[in-house]
């Protein structure tokens, strides 16, 4: 199978590209800087703006399965006092271009990595977790995924949206898993348990048009 990776030099993307390659999948990482990509003999690497649906069919050519695992750029990890590097409605704009770039191949499948809380699981959060996003820089981020989400949702192509739980760093094992209605609401998750869980997605040819919201542990 051939999986391009949108986002293939981010947090995630990274572990996206090693999941993908060490069950043997051809993978096409799509990036706008090939420097900035860690080198691998085994990935081919696709130089394109991703809001560009041109340049982005180019890129696409082959593939069977693209991983979007996009995101705003801050200039700090931390959600307060940061300030935007990316566009505020990058996921939104990358996903309309992509699915206009594969207009032509409704079986190209596509998995795309929201976020807890955003689109329709908004209102899951309690008003005190919505109150503090909303005075912070995710706040963008829930905005974005919210967009992209419902471009999506309005597409022919065969998706998969996955909503992972606060993105963890420091567990690199822990699995991912649906969502259980016991689950704290800011539970965490492994960059590494998503990035299983999104190629487990585009693996899964059978399955069409299907939200997960996901979590860690057991």
């Amino acid at each position: 199978m051939k999986i391009a990776v949108l986002g293939a030099n981010g947090l995630t993307g990274e572990h996206v590209v090693e999941t993908a390659l060490g069950r043997g999948h051809d993978v096409v990482a799509v990036v706008r800087d090939r420097n900035r990509l860690r080198q691998r003999p085994k990935v081919q690497v696709q130089v394109a703006d991703v809001f560009d649906p041109v340049q982005l069919k180019d890129a696409l050519q082959g593939a069977d399965a693209v991983i979007v695992a996009l995101g705003i750029n801050r200039s700090s990890r931390s959600p307060i006092g940061s300030r935007l590097i990316s566009p505020p409605d990058t996921c939104t704009r990358a996903v309309t271009a992509l699915t206009t770039a594969l207009r032509d191949r409704p079986d190209v499948r596509i998995v795309y990595m929201s976020s807890a809380g955003a689109n329709k699981t908004w209102l899951k959060y309690p008003a005190w977790a919505r109150m503090m996003i909303q005075m912070t820089q995710i706040k963008w981020s829930m905005r974005d995924h919210t967009g992209a989400e419902k471009v999506l949702e309005s597409n022919k192509n065969r998706w998969s949206i996955v909503q992972p739980a606060t993105l963890d760093d420091n567990e690199p094992t822990k699995a991912a898993r649906l969502l259980r209605s016991n689950d704290k609401v800011l539970s965490k998750v492994s960059r590494v348990g998503v990035a299983s869980f999104l190629v487990n997605c585009a693996e899964d040819t059978s399955s069409k048009n299907q939200f997960f919201e996901i979590t860690g542990g057991a």
